[in-house]
């Protein structure tokens, strides 16, 4: 562990719910709370376990750092690691998120946009 330097690099994620928009449209409010209340507990789980922090959450989405305020040299793993523990708790539809839902809200890998220009 290091603290950070001017060269420090950082890793950042950012995930949402695919499908919340839609679903909330059609929903009480109170029952539209749920869904993203319990998927933001298992966010702060999943990423404090892989070691990032969370700089904040914008209406479904989560947006967690690593590399700050202190950085590790596996910090790019860690925030990889971080994002497919989360797709695969939402996929595996945790109780509470599949008791909260109607229709379909899912977590989606996107390709880089490294791979997306290069098509």
């Amino acid at each position: 562990m290091s603290p950070n330097s001017p060269d420090s690099k950082f890793c950042v994620l950012f995930a949402d719910l695919v499908g919340f928009t839609t679903l909330a449209e059609g929903r009480d409010a109170e029952d539209t709370r749920e869904l993203p209340s319990h998927y933001f507990d298992l966010t702060r789980e999943v990423i404090a376990r892989c070691g990032g922090t969370i700089e904040k959450f914008i209406g479904d989405a989560v947006m967690a750092v690593w590399g700050a305020p202190v950085a590790h040299e596996d910090d790019a793993e860690r925030a990889v690691r971080a994002g497919l523990e989360l797709v695969d708790a939402v996929r595996s539809q945790d109780p509470a998120i599949a008791a909260a839902r109607t229709r379909t809200v899912r977590a989606r890998r996107r390709p880089d946009r490294a791979r997306r220009s290069a098509r």
